[in-house]
This record gives C-alpha cells, sequence and structure tokens, in this order.
C-alpha cells in the first residue's frame, strides 16, 4: 500500500518532492520548520516527514514574500494564512439557517456566523455559507421569490458582520496599501468586502471607498494617498464605462499604482489599458494581489 496516499486523501509529498516543487532547497525548509512552524509536516506510518498539498502552497508564499522584502518571520505569519486548511465544511442545513435568518434581517444570524468563525477558518465561512448564501440571494431577487427589502436585510447583515470580523484583527504587517472601490454605476460591494477580510487576514493594509464612486473621487483619493494596488470590482454592464475611465486615469497619475480589475463583468469586457485581470474566484484573486505586491516590493528593493 503506498503510505503517500491514503485512500480518500490527497497524495503526500516528501521534502525532497517539496523542493523541487517550491525552488526552495531542503536544508531552507527544514530550517523555516523549525523556527517559523511553515511548512506542517505529516507523518506517515514509519515517521518519516510528508506534505500536504496546502503546505506546497505555504511554502511558495513564503519564498514569494521573502523575496519580496519581508523579514523571514513576517513572510512566515503571512504564509502560515496561505491558506487555512478546512476541518468540517458547514452543512447545508447550517447554510439554509443562516440564509433563512440574513433574509429575515434577524441577529441571529450573524452570531451564528461568528459560532461558524469559531470553529473554522474565516476564510471558510465566507467560500462555503456567504458566498454561496449571497449568490442565491441574488438569483431568488432577480427571478422575483425574493423581495427587495429581504435582499437588503441580508446585504446588510452580512457587510456588518465582514466589518466587526475587520475590526477584530491586529494591525496589518505591510506598509504598502491596497484600495478597494466599486465605481459610479457599480453598487455590489459584498465581494470586495471578502476579498479585502481575506487579504487583511494575510497582513495586507486595505483601504475600501466604497460602492458607486466617482471615478473622480477615486482618482483624486488615490493621488492623494499613493497605494500600492488598487482593486476594483464591475460586475453590472452599466460600470462599465466608468471602469474604463478608472484603469486609464490611475495609470495616467505621476506615480501610478498597480490596478486589478475583477467580477462577472470580465466575462464580456476586457480593459483596453493594462491591467491585473482577477479571477473570479475570491481566494484565488487575493493570491494573485499578494504576488503583485510581493513583486513591486521586490522591484522597489532593487532599484
Amino acid at each position: 500500500m503506498n503510505n503517500d496516499k491514503p485512500q480518500g486523501r490527497e497524495p503526500r509529498v516528501r521534502i525532497g518532492q517539496l523542493a523541487a516543487l517550491t525552488g526552495v532547497d531542503q536544508a531552507t525548509i527544514r530550517t523555516w520548520e523549525a523556527r517559523y512552524g511553515v511548512p506542517v509536516p505529516e507523518r506517515s506510518g514509519g515517521g518519516q516527514r510528508r506534505y500536504p498539498p496546502a503546505e506546497i502552497d505555504r511554502v511558495r508564499a513564503m519564498r514569494r514574500f521573502i523575496e519580496g522584502g519581508y523579514r523571514a518571520s513576517e513572510a512566515a505569519r503571512l504564509a502560515a494564512g496561505t491558506w487555512p486548511g478546512g476541518t468540517v465544511s458547514p452543512q447545508p442545513t447550517q447554510r439554509d439557517d443562516v440564509a433563512r435568518l440574513l433574509t429575515e434581517g434577524d441577529l441571529a444570524a450573524v452570531r451564528t456566523l461568528d459560532r461558524l468563525a469559531a470553529s473554522i477558518p474565516v476564510e471558510e465561512v465566507i467560500l462555503d455559507v456567504l458566498i454561496p448564501i449571497m449568490r442565491e440571494v441574488g438569483d431568488r431577487w432577480e427571478s422575483g421569490t425574493l423581495s427587495v427589502a429581504e435582499e437588503h436585510a441580508a446585504t446588510a447583515l452580512v457587510t456588518s458582520w465582514l466589518g466587526s470580523q475587520m475590526r477584530s484583527l491586529p494591525p496589518p504587517l505591510l506598509e504598502d496599501a491596497i484600495v478597494t472601490a466599486a465605481v459610479e454605476g457599480e453598487r455590489h460591494e459584498l465581494g470586495l468586502l471578502m476579498l479585502g477580510l481575506i487579504l487583511r487576514r494575510q497582513g495586507a493594509r486595505v483601504l475600501h471607498l466604497g460602492s458607486d464612486l466617482p471615478v473622480r473621487e477615486l482618482v483624486a483619493a488615490v493621488a492623494a494617498r499613493a497605494p500600492a494596488l488598487v482593486c476594483l470590482a464591475g460586475t453590472a454592464q452599466i460600470s462599465q464605462p466608468g471602469l474604463e475611465q478608472a484603469v486609464a486615469q490611475l495609470q495616467d497619475l505621476p506615480s501610478p499604482p498597480a490596478v486589478a480589475v475583477g467580477g462577472r463583468l470580465l466575462d464580456t469586457w476586457s480593459p483596453a489599458t493594462p491591467s491585473i485581470t482577477l479571477p473570479l474566484e475570491i481566494r484565488a484573486a487575493a493570491t494573485r494581489i499578494l504576488e503583485e505586491m510581493a513583486t513591486r516590493r521586490a522591484s522597489a528593493t532593487e532599484d
């Protein structure tokens, strides 16, 4: 029997394979593991180290952060959360209960989310609970089986919960800021709020400027604050002209930030001005942003 791939589990790799997959030599991996707790090995039946797929991602992340100029201890703290491995995903009945409470505007929904966040990573609450629920809420609103008031109640409670999670976090590790915003015509901001929370949990400094923001106000705010990256969302066709203007005007600034664009609008539209196109899946989008931030830090260090 192959001990590296027990039945029902993803394959585990040896340290030599981990080194080959990540570009980090074995001695360095052992040092990181001993000093910083990254990666976290499992033990085979014979007591040998074996590393699950999540640890491959963490080692790659730690290498990116160090190359981007972070101290090893800071890089380890960031990489340790990239990404939390799940334990037990919420059952569908739990999601149904949360969905019902949210659309009723019942604060018990917030308490339920708090209990879930105490037992599984916040990222999983977002991915496995909130995103499916809010997608269903949107679909039901569009079909007319859910009222505007119910949709607004659910959105308000989720926004409140995301804000409470953000406020509970320690100060960010990173100096460079990320600005998130939805430009004029775009009123959906939950995706940006979820993305911002995931980024903050990885140590990023995030400033959210809200939804339906006039382009001139966005550009003025970015010029004043000089963030390293601006992340814009586009879900509605009506927001396309504003996004096009924003991307172009941001990149015309004397010290232009990196500009990332995400959302369902990208299924039918691509920015004419070069920008970073984010994947639709929020966790993958956060990874892409963190990679870009590390690359910019590395370039600044070289200069």
